[in-house]
């Protein structure tokens, strides 16, 4: 079946729709656990530090990274700052610019979200097999795909309507 021979149901994506609310849902229920660690911390804040593991960014690409605009990220990266957990440096190809760096304590806090991260999934799956955990990841890459390539193209949801779904059912 290719995308173009789906037919969603609207029955169908109110009951995705809601799965994925409730999910999101759990998981910002989560966030406090994740903030434990370092008073004054937000998801936001995490986000731009895992972000900054693969190396230096300027202000802009970093909020690329993040999907969030440059002056929210400017703000998260100046909390971040006075937690010592980033700093601001030369940019080697500009000496106007700079970049943002994580500092030895950023690192390790990123080693932390890491850990807690993997943690979390392992509990969460524990009862999938092999097979159901490689099959949701090649799922969820190809959702994330599909979001992304939508937003590209300048794409905007709907306001959700629907109600809430109970988060205790149990899978249809």
């Amino acid at each position: 079946m290719t995308s173009r021979d789906l037919d969603l149901s609207a029955e169908r994506a109110e009951a995705i729709s809601g799965t994925m609310i409730d999910l999101v849902r759990l998981f910002r229920s989560f966030k406090n656990l994740s903030t434990d660690l370092l008073p004054g911390m937000d998801i936001a804040g995490e986000g731009v530090l895992l972000s900054l593991a693969q190396g230096p960014l300027r202000v802009g690409q970093l909020a690329v990274f993040v999907h969030a605009d440059i002056s929210t990220v400017s703000r998260q990266v100046t909390v971040l700052q006075a937690m010592t957990l980033v700093e601001k440096i030369p940019d080697p190809t500009d000496r106007r610019a700079s970049l943002v760096a994580l500092t030895v304590p950023g690192q390790k806090r990123v080693e932390q979200l890491r850990q807690q991260r993997l943690q979390w999934l392992i509990r969460f799956m524990s009862d999938w097999s092999e097979q159901e955990v490689d099959e949701f990841h090649r799922l969820l890459i190809r959702l994330a795909d599909g979001v992304e390539r939508e937003r590209d193209r300048g794409s905007t949801p709907q306001a959700l309507t629907t109600p809430p779904h109970d988060i205790t059912r149990d899978t249809p």
